[in-house]
């Protein structure tokens, strides 16, 4: 019996290990594409200002 609650813990150890790594590895995404959409923002404000200076034909 103790030794079947010894598989059952280190089974549940393991599994408790492996959705923190999981976790951890959605965070590190999340961050990657947190930092991807505010250059993507940054881009589009740029292009939105060169749009509008073309628009009022400040740049040839």
């Amino acid at each position: 019996m103790g030794q079947r609650m010894n598989r059952e813990s280190t089974a549940a150890e393991k599994e408790a290990k492996s959705q923190k790594q999981e976790l951890l590895d959605t965070q590190e995404l999340a961050a990657d594409l947190y930092e991807q959409n505010l250059a993507l923002q940054n881009q589009l404000l740029d292009t939105q200002e060169l749009l509008a200076q073309v628009i009022e034909g400040g740049v040839a």
